[in-house]
């Protein structure tokens, strides 16, 4: 489009010209649309599950995922093991706080002194989960 033409054009044409060439430049600067990033702030197996389900699901769709583990959230990576001898004891009541892996993480509602962890790990082998 030559100098000439865009003179002619009335002003509100330029304006969007203008807006269009702005949002075309935004749209180049954006993060890519087919990567997933969550956040994993609790140690709750009904959350745990959720935010695996949500991974799995979206790497099965070719997604790049990655997943960040809160301070609360790395109970879930331990390893179900006795703790290591030599720690601080504000280190060993840390490692008492938290549960031993994925295996002992509660629910994070109505989990009955585990029996709602009993009751969902029963239905999820019934269903093959």
């Amino acid at each position: 489009m030559s100098t000439i033409d865009l003179l002619e054009q009335p002003a509100e044409i330029q304006e969007l010209q203008a807006r269009m060439e702005k949002l075309e430049a935004r749209l180049n600067d954006a993060p890519d649309p087919n990567t997933m990033n969550l956040l994993v702030f609790d140690a709750s197996r009904d959350r745990l599950l959720a935010a695996f389900v949500m991974a799995n699901g979206a790497a099965a769709c070719g997604m790049n995922v990655s997943m960040f583990f809160t301070f609360w959230g790395t109970a879930a990576l331990k390893k179900d093991a006795a703790q290591s001898r030599g720690k601080s004891w504000v280190e060993w009541a840390f490692g008492w706080m938290l549960p031993r892996g994925a295996g002992r993480t509660a629910l994070s509602q109505m989990d009955m002194c585990g029996l709602g962890r009993m009751l969902m790990q029963s239905e999820m082998k019934k269903k093959n989960i």
